[in-house]
């Protein structure tokens, strides 16, 4: 089964800063589910954003 997740994620900070993100989580039954991330910092000063990635393969079956 072959698991996928799409994501982004941006922070905004000026002393105190939110970040958020969403994504798409795909299983290898082809469900897909939405999640969404929040995240509130203090001390933070800066813009940044990041987009990712990230497939995991099925396990290889075999004889050992």
């Amino acid at each position: 089964m072959t698991i996928r997740s799409r994501m982004s994620s941006t922070l905004v900070a000026l002393g105190i800063g939110y970040s958020w993100g969403s994504g798409l989580l795909t299983l290898g039954d082809k469900s897909t589910h939405k999640f969404l991330i929040t995240n509130l910092k203090v001390g933070s000063l800066g813009v940044s954003s990041v987009r990712g990635a990230w497939n995991r393969p099925p396990p290889h079956r075999g004889d050992h």
